[in-house]
This record gives C-alpha cells, sequence and structure tokens, in this order.
C-alpha cells in the first residue's frame, strides 16, 4: 500500500517552497539516522520527513559530513518555525517537530552538478570545441600530472592545494566517464554501480557476517575475493606471477614495492618461521641505522646517481629486474 504524507502541503505552504521550481528532495528522516554519509545533492533543497520519532543528533552528526557547521536549517512544527545553524540543531528535541528542512548550499558544486557540467562541455553542439576533440587516450598524461599533483599536495601536507587538486583529479574520471558515455561504452551510473557492488563485496567483515580484526585478515580476504571474481568471470587459471594485476605503467620503485610485498606475504603464508630480509652488510646498516628511511633515501640516491655515471636509464633498469624477479617460479 502506498503511504501518503497529508501533513506535505501544509509544510510546503509554511516553508514558502515551490518542489518543481526548487527541486526538493523528501526523504524519512530515520534514513539519515543509519547513514554514514547524507545522500543528498548539496545543490537542491530537501526535507526530512518523520524528523519527530528520529534522533536529531545522529541525523546532525550525518548531515556535518557533507554540510558545514554553521548552514542554517529549519525544524518546522504546524504551529511554528524554528531557525537555527546545524550543529545548534544536536541540542533541540524532535518530538513536537514535523519535519527538518536543508536549504542547498549557497554555492553550487556537488557531484551531480560538476557531471552536468562535463556533460555541457561535450555536448555537440554549444560544447567547447577542446572538449569535444578528447579521447580517452589524449588526457592520459594530463590524468597522469594531476595524479602526481594530488601526491605532492599530501607530501607537503597542503590541505588548501589537496583540496584543488583532489577536485582536478575527480575532473578526470568524469571526463574519461563522459567520453565512454559519449561513445556508447558505459555510464557514470554504471561506474557507480560496479564500485559500490565491489566495495560491499571485498567488506564481507563491513556488511556481512565474517570477522576482520587486523589489516591483514582484511587483505588476505581481499586477495581471496579477488581469485573468487576472476574464477567466476572465467579467469579460472590467473597467472601465478607477482606481478600479475599490478599495472605496469607504475613508476619502477612504486611497482617494485608491490611485488615486494608480495612476495613477503605470500611466503609467510607459506612457511611462518620464514621471513624475506635483506642479507649482509646493507641489511646490518639498515637495521642499525637511527634514521632507516633517511638512510634507504640516501642509498637509492646514490643508486640512481651511479646509474647515470654509468649511462644506466635506472627506471628502465628496476622495470627489468622486477619482472625477471616476479616471473620466478617459487
Amino acid at each position: 500500500m502506498i503511504k501518503r504524507l497529508p501533513e506535505l502541503n501544509p509544510l510546503l505552504d509554511q516553508l514558502e517552497l515551490d518542489t518543481l521550481a526548487n527541486g526538493l528532495q523528501i526523504i524519512d528522516a530515520h534514513e539519515l539516522e543509519t547513514d554514514a554519509f547524507p545522500r543528498l545533492d548539496t545543490d537542491r533543497p530537501a526535507l526530512l520527513m518523520r524528523i519527530g520519532s528520529a534522533s536529531l543528533d545522529k541525523i546532525v552528526t550525518t548531515l556535518r559530513v557533507n554540510y558545514p557547521a554553521d548552514h542554517p536549517v529549519a525544524l518546522v512544527a504546524p504551529d511554528r518555525i524554528k531557525r537555527r545553524v546545524l550543529d545548534a540543531m544536536a541540542e533541540q528535541k524532535s518530538g513536537k517537530y514535523t519535519a527538518l528542512f536543508v536549504p542547498p548550499l549557497p554555492n553550487a558544486g556537488s557531484p551531480l552538478t560538476i557531471a552536468n557540467i562535463m556533460a555541457r562541455l561535450r555536448a555537440p553542439v554549444g560544447g567547447c570545441p577542446w572538449d569535444l576533440e578528447q579521447t580517452h587516450e589524449s588526457i592520459t598524461r594530463a590524468l597522469i600530472e594531476e595524479t602526481y599533483e594530488v601526491i605532492e599536495a599530501i607530501s607537503d601536507y597542503d590541505m588548501p592545494h589537496l583540496k584543488e587538486e583532489l577536485g582536478d583529479l575527480f575532473l578526470h574520471v568524469l571526463f574519461q566517464t563522459q567520453i565512454a558515455r559519449d561513445q556508447n561504452e558505459f555510464s557514470l551510473s554504471q561506474v557507480g554501480i560496479e564500485l559500490a557492488e565491489k566495495l560491499i563485496r571485498r567488506h564481507p567483515h563491513v556488511f556481512g557476517d565474517e570477522q576482520a580484526h587486523s589489516a591483514g585478515k582484511v587483505l588476505e580476504n581481499w586477495e581471496r575475493i579477488k581469485r573468487e571474481e576472476k574464477k567466476n568471470k572465467g579467469e579460472s587459471h590467473p597467472s601465478a606471477a607477482l606481478d600479475a594485476g599490478i599495472p605496469r605503467h607504475l613508476p619502477a620503485l612504486t611497482r617494485a614495492q608491490k611485488i615486494s610485498e608480495r612476495a613477503r606475504r605470500k611466503t609467510h603464508g607459506e612457511t611462518s618461521n620464514r621471513r624475506i630480509t635483506m642479507r649482509g652488510a646493507l641489511a646490518r646498516k639498515i637495521e642499525a641505522a637511527q634514521d632507516r628511511e633517511q638512510l634507504v633515501g640516501e642509498l637509492l640516491l646514490e643508486i640512481a646517481a651511479s646509474a647515470e655515471q654509468h649511462g644506466i636509464d635506472a627506471e628502465r633498469a628496476l622495470h627489468a629486474a622486477s619482472r625477471k624477479s616476479a616471473q620466478k617460479k617459487e
């Protein structure tokens, strides 16, 4: 049976809202009590219904994930409206109120709005000539550059810069997706569906009944689930190589470390009393160092300088060595 909201029209009159003109979102307040992130478009107003029996404290906690503390909101009762900033609402009692009204943020910028901007830029009529010329391949270099700019901002702990660079990186996600949509390959919603299903499937200790009390156990489950996924896709004989699935175009040192991590975990799993360690004087030197990270950095710098002196491309040499090591059979 379809549930009706007889109190909706009086509420709209009180708030002087035109649902069609404002694109009003209407949801049950209890949904936000259990959400970790408010599934609301911040560029459109929202009306949370049945607020009377909900926990305002929990709802405010969820809204604060994506709305600022001083964002204005309104509690609506049949005879009055109480307007407060979001953080102050946590102290209010919800029992005598009917709804909580959350206006849009003052500046548009929700993911849906940005996706719409990207689609406009790629529109055949009225779009941007440069954006229309781009392909998956043509913007790959820019994608790589933006990724490294994100990493640099993190390394510098420059949060304003990181916020900007994450926006640029997000733009590339939307750009690549819009190109795919224009070519009838896939859509943004399909990207989201696949990601949501993967995250839930690979975290059974959060969304299911499995137990994982350590990061190591989480990684073990992750790899097992990945193998099951490959098998279900018809990849019944996945490569046993240690570099299987590790992107070929990763920087050589990053790729080498990922291969080494897999080798260490694999060996630990097969023989718990055996460890993969560096041997000899170099291992002892690192183990005795007060600042191991600094020492390893200096050693890598010396190797790079020596490679340059002898005309060796260190990046290519390490890629080759990693490939050879990964393909060795146990």
